[in-house]
């Protein structure tokens, strides 16, 4: 120990200049974002990647309510609602569009969030299919 951690006085034998102690009052931190410094404890931690941000950068997702950065956010391809990345999934097909929950379709072989543009209608098993399984299934000769 360099210092009392009641009083910070220099312990016997340590020099003063080596035993000065840090309040994490003092210390800046950076924005993940937008690199604006900002003392302990006011910066937020975003839920998802967990980077510090900002009062500016950090937005709350309107359908779980945790804090997100904005690279974080994704908007909904058909509604344009703002969340998180929790909420709001990428479509597996083209990873291009985002889906909420209200408009996500889910692939009824795979599973996967797949957008209305990438999903196929299979005449030979009645079902609602991702392209990819679509094409997995008539390319093998299957189903």
């Amino acid at each position: 120990m360099r210092y009392c951690f009641r009083c910070g006085t220099a312990a016997p034998g340590v020099e003063p200049a080596q035993a000065q102690r840090l309040h994490l009052d003092d210390l800046l931190y950076n924005c993940r974002q937008c690199g604006r410094e900002e003392r302990y404890g006011s910066l937020q931690k975003c839920t998802l990647c967990h980077d510090a941000t900002c009062e500016d950068c950090a937005t709350l997702c309107a359908t779980c309510g945790s804090t997100a950065c904005t690279k974080c956010l994704l908007d909904c391809s058909e509604c344009n609602k703002t969340g998180c990345s929790r909420c709001i999934a990428l479509c597996e097909t083209c990873r291009l569009r985002g889906l909420c929950g209200d408009h996500g379709l889910d692939c009824l072989d795979c599973g996967y969030p797949t957008c209305k543009t990438c999903t196929k209608h299979c005449k030979k098993c009645d079902l609602d299919v991702c392209a990819y399984c679509y094409e997995q299934a008539h390319a093998a000769g299957g189903r």
